[in-house]
């Protein structure tokens, strides 16, 4: 389908579903060695890994607390999807997303070279959210 000349895309309820749908896309951010992720770098829901060295990297995810003062208008049961690319070619440069304080891991958090972790985040009470590899 083309993109539309006029109009400003699909707006939801707008009633025009024959226009393509926008959505915000910041850019990814780009991380190197193990470190701890800022909510505010998970918010922008595309983070790329190229760990380097042939070592590999954990990425750990902030505070649950950290989490919800960034998703301030966050709501029990609701989350987002973010996502993972690790870019390297190179063997041994595995990335691991490990949980931080208040969060639960479901699903594996290894990211092989050249593969993509599809993760959501899912506030399950205050303090407390899992993270499900997708």
């Amino acid at each position: 389908m083309p993109l539309p000349t006029v109009g400003g895309g699909y707006q939801i309820g707008d009633g025009n579903q024959n226009e393509v749908q926008f959505i915000a896309v910041p850019a990814p951010i780009a991380k190197t060695v193990t470190t701890t992720l800022l909510a505010s770098e998970l918010l922008t829901q595309l983070i790329t890994s190229n760990p380097g060295a042939s070592t590999a990297a954990t990425y750990t995810l902030p505070t649950a607390t950290q989490m919800e003062a960034a998703a301030y208008n966050v709501k029990l049961n609701t989350g987002f999807d973010f996502f993972i690319i690790n870019t390297s070619v190179t063997a041994g440069e595995t990335t691991t997303l490990a949980v931080g304080t208040g969060w639960t891991l479901v699903g594996s958090g290894t990211i092989a070279i050249t593969t993509t972790g599809h993760f959501r985040a899912r506030q399950t009470a205050i303090g407390s959210w899992s993270v499900y590899r997708i």
